[in-house]
């Protein structure tokens, strides 16, 4: 009975550590734009603290069985007090208010660590503690336990995406939480008082013991794997959107290579297989990295590469250090020095490239190092039976091959200039385009493969709305719309870019900007001059779109006749935004008599029509589309997709423009409890196959 209660306790602490991930994540991720380095800090934080977790294992273990067991549950009891204080005294179960400054990166660390950083500590030191106490009942082998530690994991994992978050609103999931961890800390007590009773108190094992060797291998090959869970799930999720179902896939799969590389089975693994594979593997991503942003087939088949890839090498590496395995007794140390490596590998991702990197590229990097690595054993394993020469030869191809695909990923004529921060990477390009039969230099300033505006750089054409704001564009019709009705419109845009907008700036009363990233500020005032227009006219307010309008809501001082939100981060906009509440408390409370919402949508991998039209509904307002198709013959004009949020009375009258259509397809509702982007993801992105056709 002990045994199975034993096994119980390790697989649900697994399950509960590995839920609060993806759950408080998104608690954390409207209050930071919904970047995706929100889930790369997150990571870092649980290896950091689960590195804390089982140094703590190794402190219990080294004192005598019951005080441990005393020290142990008196901190259990006053986290668990703790959490449900917290519920109780809180509309939003768990959350706290950001830490406000200019460092987002470390207020996501301390946020974390305040609201969760002692219950994850001690549901991460179960592991350790579990497998002594098994140890005290049994001669078998413990390390099995750690396998069934990860697929606790898993399970908590697939179940967040897939259950708790389509179908249960964060409050609930967060119930449901509270309840797993009252359950874990219950069993585990109780297994532990049993054990007691029924095995002999072994010696105490020592505290960190310094005699484990391999000690720098184990960290090594404990760091590549979350550095490539950290920069590739970064790297893939920056372009759709920042949501858990992308941060679960490869979590899952570094938790299945811990499964199967742990499992209790003789032999090493198969070197020349896997090294082989690994290295045809690698070249299937370097052939596809480079163009994983040029559509959704080509995304979902390079998404697809580096999946398989990525497990297999972490299969690789967690394989080798079980083959390293200690004794029992050094158990805590064992898993102490793996999980330094964890952090290592996570901080360096989320710290430290930023900081040395004006790219994202640390993901080609490390692949381009591992196939390196690969090529060198494998070439190494081959000598025995291959002629040295053409060892020598095929190494000699395969590093100038990597050299190749490194030099054209990084190397960039057209790039003017570059600038990375906790918000992404951000890039301004120079390139030669034909305007009235001349050559005009266009600079663009991009985030990932999405432009956010362009600007001539010719004094005759700088002031010329191009990219998605020209003629016919969604922006267009409403600015036409509010002058033909009250005069120069009040425009608030979320969302800089360039400063394209202010492009209308001589057409308006004034404009007022939202942009969360200060360096998108710089960067729009140091190469572009949309922002020098009407500089009496134009206001730049820093800080999250919806949080910023909800405070200019409750001041009760102004109106704008046109609401903009274009606050893409790569090529989607962030669902904090789309929700029903943040359009009756931010943009609803703002909008003058007759005013129009306008969301620009263009994207290649999710239907936002489906939430507007449900956000827009609830508040009895109505959507149009706005399809702006263009042929080609102006080169600063660039297709694009829009919906127009207005009144019902006012359909018909913005029916009459060029290219706006009533919306008549499904919604989807999402609100700030309870919005999976699942829901939305599309084939065809904002081009979707619905009757947009008025009736």
């Amino acid at each position: 009975m002990v045994r199975s209660l034993l096994l119980t306790v390790t697989f649900l602490s697994a399950a509960l550590l590995f839920t609060i991930q993806p759950l408080y994540a998104k608690y954390l991720l409207p209050s930071f734009g919904g970047t995706s380095s929100v889930w790369t800090i997150s990571v870092f934080f649980y290896s950091t603290t689960l590195l804390l977790g089982y140094i703590y294992a190794s402190l219990l273990t080294s004192m005598p069985s019951r005080q441990a067991l005393l020290l142990h549950a008196s901190l259990l009891s006053c986290t668990g007090l703790m959490l449900l204080s917290r519920w109780i005294g809180a509309d939003s179960p768990l959350l706290i208010d950001t830490v406000s400054g200019g460092w987002p990166a470390l207020s996501v660390l301390l946020t974390l660590l305040y609201a969760l950083g002692l219950p994850v500590l001690l549901l991460a030191s179960t592991s350790v503690l579990v497998q002594h106490l098994f140890a005290r009942l049994t001669k078998d082998e413990p390390y099995a336990l750690y396998g069934l530690s990860n697929a606790g994991s898993l399970l908590g994992l697939l179940l967040y995406p897939f259950v708790l978050e389509p179908f249960t609103d964060l409050s609930v999931q967060a119930i449901w939480w509270m309840c797993g961890y009252l359950l874990f800390l219950l069993i585990l007590l109780f297994a532990w008082h049993k054990t007691e009773t029924q095995a002999p108190e072994g010696k105490p094992a020592k505290f960190l013991m310094t005699k484990l060797r391999h000690r720098p291998q184990i960290i090594f090959m404990a760091a590549i794997p979350t550095f490539l869970l950290a920069s590739g799930t970064e790297f893939l999720s920056k372009g759709i959107a920042s949501f858990p179902l992308l941060w679960v896939i490869p979590l899952v799969l570094y938790l299945l290579s811990f499964i199967f590389a742990f499992r209790n089975t003789e032999g090493k693994v198969s070197r020349t297989k896997l090294g082989f594979g690994l290295i045809l593997l690698l070249l299937l991503v370097f052939s596809i990295l480079p163009v994983i942003d040029s559509g959704v087939a080509v995304y979902w088949v390079g998404f697809v590469c580096f999946s398989v890839t990525f497990y297999f090498i972490c299969l690789y590496f967690h394989k080798r250090i079980y083959d390293l395995r200690p004794r029992v007794s050094e158990l805590g140390s064992f898993y102490v020095f793996l999980t330094i490596g964890g952090a290592l590998g996570s901080g360096l991702v989320g710290f430290v490239m930023p900081t040395l990197l004006n790219d994202q590229v640390e993901l080609h990097y490390v692949l381009a190092a591992l196939m390196l690595y690969f090529v060198s054993r494998y070439m190494e394993w081959l000598t025995g039976t291959v002629q040295a020469f053409f060892v020598r030869a095929t190494q000699a191809f395969l590093f100038f091959a990597t050299f190749l695909f490194l030099t054209s990923v990084t190397m960039d004529e057209s790039l003017y200039a570059s600038e990375r921060n906790f918000y992404g990477t951000l890039k301004v390009h120079d390139q030669t385009i034909m305007l009235d039969e001349e050559a005009v230099t266009l600079r663009t300033i991009s985030n990932g493969a999405t432009n956010h505006g362009h600007q001539p750089q010719d004094a005759r054409y700088e002031r010329i709305p191009g990219s998605y704001y020209g003629p016919g564009s969604g922006i267009d019709v409403a600015i036409q719309h509010a002058e033909s009705k009250q005069g120069a419109p009040r425009v608030a845009v979320v969302g800089l870019g360039a400063g394209m907008m202010g492009a209308y700036c001589d057409q308006m009363a004034d404009l007022t900007f939202v942009e969360i990233n200060p360096l998108v500020v710089a960067m729009a005032r140091d190469h572009f001059t949309f922002l020098d227009m009407c500089p009496d006219k134009t206001e730049v307010l820093i800080g999250d779109g919806r949080l910023v309008l909800e405070e200019l809501a409750a001041r009760e001082e102004q109106k704008f006749d046109v609401i903009m939100i274009d606050a893409f981060t790569d090529d989607a906009i962030p669902s904090h935004l789309l929700t029903a509440e943040a359009f009756t408390g931010a943009y609803q409370p703002l909008l003058a008599d007759g005013g129009v919402l306008v969301v620009h949508i263009s994207n290649k991998y999710l239907n936002l029509h489906l939430p507007i039209a449900a956000m827009a509904r609830a508040g009895r307002y109505e959507i149009l589309t706005v399809n702006n198709r263009v042929d080609g013959s102006d080169p600063l004009a660039m297709n694009s997709s829009w919906v127009l949020v207005v009144k019902p009375d006012e359909v018909g009258e913005f029916l009459g423009y060029e290219n706006v259509a009533e919306y008549t397809g499904k919604e989807l509702l999402w609100t700030d409890q309870k919005n999976s982007v699942i829901g939305a993801l599309s084939l065809s992105g904002s081009r979707i196959s619905v009757d947009t056709s008025s009736e």
